[in-house]
């Protein structure tokens, strides 16, 4: 598994929700900031972040002439992109001044990288 740093948006929230809905393994820094653990590529961890898919149903048909025709449900596919910005980077190396769960937790995935 890699990890990944998030960072950049100018919408964190909208992003702090894709990241805790869609990942198992993060660490949310300051500011919007994010470590994310996955075995997804970097432009698969940008693109599952980016868009998803929801379906909604659409109005039921409804009976012509009088006749008591049957109704159908239909399934329509409503895409929605998060159009904000957001840099997403593999993290191969680091080093810096930061609390020390951030060392922990960016030591313990990069072993469990190596397994």
């Amino acid at each position: 598994m890699a990890i990944y740093a998030v960072f950049g948006t100018d919408a964190p929230e909208e992003i702090a929700h894709r990241v805790r809905e869609l990942f198992d393994e993060y660490l949310e820094l300051a500011g919007g900031q994010w470590f994310i653990q996955s075995t997804l590529t970097t432009k698969e961890v940008a693109e599952k972040i980016m868009d998803f898919q929801e379906y909604i149903p659409s109005e039921p048909n409804s009976p012509q002439d009088g006749e008591g025709a049957e109704l159908e449900i239909f399934q329509t596919p409503k895409y929605q992109f998060i159009r904000n910005n957001f840099i997403v980077v593999p993290v191969t190396n680091y080093w810096g001044i930061q609390s020390a769960h951030i060392w922990e937790w960016l030591s313990l995935k990069k072993d469990d990288s190596k397994k």
